[in-house]
């Protein structure tokens, strides 16, 4: 399960909850990346920590923020 919480303090702008079941971390990488309208796209730090720390615990995700170039 991947949970999110935006939190904004932009005045007339309301924070936003997220919550998703994923089957597998392909799909929990995917709920964490971005993409922008150029077409780059990436992980925050944090997103990245959340995936090593999962990788400790569940070895599906080993690998998960690793890129072949």
């Amino acid at each position: 399960m991947v949970a999110q919480r935006y939190v904004t303090r932009w005045q007339g702008k309301e924070n936003n909850y997220r919550a998703d079941v994923c089957q597998a971390p392909a799909e929990v990488y995917d709920l964490l990346s971005w993409e922008d309208e150029a077409g780059s796209s990436g992980l925050s730090n944090l997103a990245k920590n959340a995936l090593e720390r999962a990788a400790e615990v569940d070895s599906a995700f080993e690998g998960s923020t690793l890129e072949e170039l």
